[in-house]
């Protein structure tokens, strides 16, 4: 039973491992989101109304992790860990996943979007290291069914900010940002809807370039 043990803990090792390695060299962690979605419910009969009004909900990153989480266990019934973070690496696309500390790995694809489109960029390079700060067209979409069963995007794009440092040992790090922007929203299977917030992602890492990351993007 010992040696039965033993097995057993080396493969779930293992699996924590490889799960790992699929995750992000330099990986920015959300932490933190906040808005509103502020939507019309239905547009049945409104054409015969004489008034109706916007219904809005407060969105931040709690409401994106109880949604995030639903959706992917409707998936595939992966139940996902209460200290798991959705993460982002700028260097691969954008694609998000979720992780944690245990090596928890789940892809986000078609739940969880982070892009960027355009770049002004700003960096100094020197033998010590090197700073950055950009001013980026960035956006966030999070599209999900939510526990009640009903629709849930909320989705935001906007001017936000880059910064990024790295020492002499190639060791960065960087942060993603915006602070106001605004796109489709919808809540509660609505009609119609706009989502406005913003939004910071974080992390430390080994950049894949050692050169300022917005010469490697372009």
């Amino acid at each position: 039973m010992k040696t039965q043990s033993i097995l057993i803990g080396g493969l779930i090792l293992a699996a924590a491992v490889f799960a790992a390695a699929r995750a992000s060299a330099f990986p920015l962690s959300l932490t933190s989101a906040s808005g509103t979605i502020s939507y019309t419910p239905t547009y049945n009969n409104l054409a015969s109304s004489n008034a109706t009004k916007i219904s809005t909900v407060a969105v931040n990153l709690k409401t994106i992790m109880t949604v995030v989480s639903n959706q992917v266990f409707l998936n595939d019934t992966t139940i996902v860990p209460k200290d798991a973070v959705i993460t982002y690496d700028p260097y691969a696309g954008g694609s998000a996943y979720l992780t944690n500390g245990a090596g928890f790995y789940h892809d986000l694809s078609g739940i969880v979007t982070v892009s960027l489109s355009d770049i002004a960029t700003t960096f100094k390079l020197g033998s010590n290291g090197g700073t950055e700060h950009d001013t980026i067209l960035v956006a966030l979409r999070i599209q999900c069914i939510a526990p009640d069963g009903l629709y849930f995007e909320f989705r935001v794009q906007g001017r936000g900010t880059l910064q990024f440092s790295v020492d002499k040992n190639n060791k960065g790090s960087m942060s993603l940002s915006l602070s106001k922007g605004a796109r489709y929203g919808a809540y509660k299977n609505s009609a119609d809807g706009v989502s406005s917030g913003g939004f910071t992602f974080r992390g430390k890492g080994t950049p894949e370039w050692s050169n300022a990351f917005s010469t490697w993007w372009y």
